[in-house]
């Protein structure tokens, strides 16, 4: 995430903290101010008092506006293939779910009646499922398997 464009250390000492290089005093710790306060470019924290927050907090309680942070365009080509995979994820699951069911309806009229030709082709087609579905999901929940889902949904992407 990018670093914001706002002055952590002059927001601190608007709040009431004492800011000595890369530590400060915090006002809230009566007493016993030595530099228990940790700052970075988007967080504080008090080791002694346990209070701190983000700069975006921070900037709100002193009424300041903070600039919304840059989003660089390969976050969200990432957050389009997420949505995708997840959505991916539920139509696959459904359909492998689907064809269950009726493999499962299958083979109990296969039992009762050996020659019904639908009860054939529901079962055949679970059966021609399966290893696609593996495929599928084995892709789908290692890095490397995302990796080439993510190659064949931009080479669909740039098509379009």
């Amino acid at each position: 995430m990018p670093a914001l464009s706002v002055n952590i250390k002059a927001l601190l000492e608007k709040s009431g903290y004492r800011v000595h290089g890369r530590r400060a005093d915090c006002p809230h710790c009566a007493g016993h101010r030595r530099l228990t306060v940790a700052f970075s470019a988007r967080f504080f924290f008090c080791h002694r008092c346990q209070r701190g927050g983000s700069v975006r907090q921070l900037a709100r309680r002193l009424g300041r506006d903070v600039p919304a942070p840059r989003v660089a365009r390969a976050e969200v080509r990432k957050q389009e293939f997420r949505r995708w995979l997840f959505d991916k994820m539920g139509n696959m699951a459904a359909l492998e779910r689907r064809l269950y069911a009726r493999a499962r309806w299958a083979r109990a009229c296969l039992h009762f009646f050996p020659d019904h030709e639908l009860a054939w082709a529901a079962l055949a087609a679970h059966v021609h499922s399966e290893r696609q579905f593996e495929i599928f999901w084995e892709a789908a929940s290692n890095r490397i398997g995302r990796l080439g889902l993510y190659r064949s949904w931009r080479a669909a992407y740039a098509s379009q």
